[in-house]
């Protein structure tokens, strides 16, 4: 399990297109799109996975497991 501080709490969030997001800290992930509904193991990938950032969060049973990479932005 990763140890995350008390100003990055990850929050399950959904977006206003109504697919789910995880929230860390000011950065914002979206559910990849190679994870089906009802998994167990999920990939989010930065917001800002497209202009280069390769920032992303594994997560198994809603538990964070690995998180990757720092962001490439502000």
């Amino acid at each position: 399990m990763i140890v995350l501080s008390s100003a990055d709490e990850a929050v399950f969030i959904i977006s206003r297109s109504g697919k789910p997001m995880l929230l860390v800290g000011n950065n914002r992930y979206y559910r990849h799109s190679s994870y089906k509904e009802g998994s167990l193991k999920c990939l989010y990938v930065c917001v800002k996975w497209s202009s280069g950032c390769r920032s992303s969060i594994t997560t198994f049973n809603d538990e964070i497991v690995k998180y990757g990479k720092e962001h490439k932005h502000i």
